[in-house]
């Protein structure tokens, strides 16, 4: 009872057999797991920016989404410590690449783009983060757009620059499709001015997401 009532993934599960066998997610360990299963049964869980992102990975596979679950505290921890620390946030972005693929991807990307967020906000005086986020493959550096998108819906300031930055770190190596399967994550319309005027003149996109990018804001301007 008290694991169905928790996590209502373990609900479906369980819910014919008592006896299961678990195939964990693609970078999730046992320990990871045995964790989010023991905070079922009020085992208190203590959160550190080196176990937050399997914390938080887990909670989301998991789902154990009640009120004072896993999913929530790992939440709570990350605003009241990551979220207001430089270091803090740049260790936890570093943890989340081991979650970026199969089936906790999207709550891995979540988590790093929360800490993209707090790293591009206090001012950009040490980059470094942005050189974590150049080194992904391109099918994790793909999910983190993806998830970039999904939580920056009115800015994508953040989103064009770490697109461009990913682009100028792998110069000969994608193809003009990658490219474009990377730019078009960028909603041109919601750039400020001076990074629109950047795209504009930018050598690393491909032309034709240039183009359609000024033709979008003509047309805008048009309306205007």
């Amino acid at each position: 009872d008290p694991i169905t009532s928790e996590s209502s993934y373990l609900k479906r599960q369980l819910s014919e057999c008592s006896d299961i066998a678990v195939d964990l997610p693609a970078g999730l360990t046992v320990d990871a797991f045995a964790d989010a299963v023991a905070s079922c049964y009020g085992a208190d869980l203590a959160l550190s920016p080196d176990n937050l992102a399997a914390a938080w990975a887990a909670a989301d596979w998991l789902e154990l989404t009640a009120e004072d679950g896993l999913a929530r505290r790992a939440e709570d921890y990350f605003f009241e410590e990551v979220a207001t620390d430089h270091g803090l946030a740049a260790a936890v972005l570093r943890s989340c690449a081991a979650f970026l693929g199969g089936e906790v991807a999207g709550a891995g990307a979540g988590l790093l783009v929360r800490c993209l967020e707090t790293l591009a906000a206090s001012g950009g005086a040490d980059s470094r983060w942005l050189e974590d986020v150049a080194a992904l493959p391109l099918e994790e550096f793909q999910v983190v757009v993806e998830g970039m998108r999904a939580r920056l819906a009115h800015d994508h300031d953040l989103m064009y620059t770490i697109v461009d930055h990913y682009l100028e770190n792998h110069k000969g190596k994608l193809t003009e499709e990658e490219k474009s399967r990377l730019c078009y994550n960028v909603n041109c319309a919601k750039l400020s001015h001076h990074l629109f005027m950047h795209l504009v003149q930018n050598p690393r996109l491909p032309l034709r997401f240039v183009v359609q990018a000024m033709l979008v804001e003509q047309l805008h301007s048009h309306h205007s």
